[in-house]
């Protein structure tokens, strides 16, 4: 992977457009509901639905407004968040995008442990014809809670070989599954945040299995005092055509101690 062509400017003051609250037609035949995401372990700290009528969870980084819809994605997601990138599609300084974070964006530190839970769909027909492609990251932030500069050290990639991985330390690629466009999969991540590699950890359930194993990859997931999740679909400009990425059941959890 060329590193280089990642790299890019800090996200800054996020622009807000319109939210399209209506149910936009699906570009995709949807098959069977996917497992249920399992109830995250700990107390729940943030819970981002996608209802229609109600964008009250989310901070917006979109440029149109068919950017971010609240459409039916299916048996099982009657309303979910359809995210749609097209060429020349920058809200802000850098890179395609249509991304949302929580409003209170929920900051973890060196140190915290947490656990992601959500329902995720590539459209029918997506594919990643090369360079990076990221669904979720997890953005460095400053003391402050400023966004920083830099590649995320922890985001999910979409890979032009038609799987997902999980990226650490910018350089890491663990092997999640394949994008299996047009098919719902449930996940949790559970991550402890840490500028230290030996103390940082991530793992990985898929539909209820495990296909990361709690590890270790010798590389720190925080470069920076703080990061907060971002998801949607973030790209290399470099890439063209029209991409579609849902997202669904989205939940944080943080330990009950």
């Amino acid at each position: 992977m060329n590193l280089q062509r990642r790299r890019r400017s800090a996200a800054a003051v996020a622009v807000a457009v319109v939210l399209g609250l209506g149910a936009a037609a699906c570009t995709s035949s949807i098959p069977e509901t996917d497992h249920a995401v399992p109830a995250p372990p700990g107390i729940v700290q943030f819970r981002g639905d996608f209802n229609p009528g109600d964008n009250s969870p989310w901070e917006l980084e979109t440029a149109k407004d068919y950017s971010l819809t609240i459409a039916d994605g299916g048996p099982g997601h009657p309303a979910a968040g359809r995210f749609e990138v097209r060429d020349g599609d920058t809200p802000v300084d850098s890179g395609e995008r249509s991304e949302v974070r929580a409003v209170d964006r929920y900051d973890v530190s060196d140190g915290d442990e947490r656990w992601y839970s959500f329902s995720l769909m590539f459209d029918k027909g997506f594919s990643n014809p090369g360079g990076w492609c990221i669904p979720m990251q997890w953005h460095g932030a400053d003391k402050d809670g400023d966004a920083t500069d830099g590649s995320p050290e922890l985001n999910l990639e979409c890979g032009a070989d038609g799987n997902l991985y999980l990226m650490v330390g910018d350089k890491t690629e663990l092997l999640v599954g394949s994008l299996d466009p047009g098919v719902w999969h449930s996940y949790v991540i559970h991550v402890k945040f840490s500028n230290d590699p030996d103390e940082a950890f991530e793992e990985v359930t898929r539909d209820g299995q495990v296909v990361i194993p709690k590890t270790s990859p010798k590389r720190a997931n925080m470069d920076y005092p703080k990061a907060y999740l971002k998801l949607g679909l973030y790209r290399d400009p470099e890439i063209s055509g029209t991409m579609v990425v849902w997202f669904d059941n989205v939940v944080v959890s943080m330990p009950a101690e």
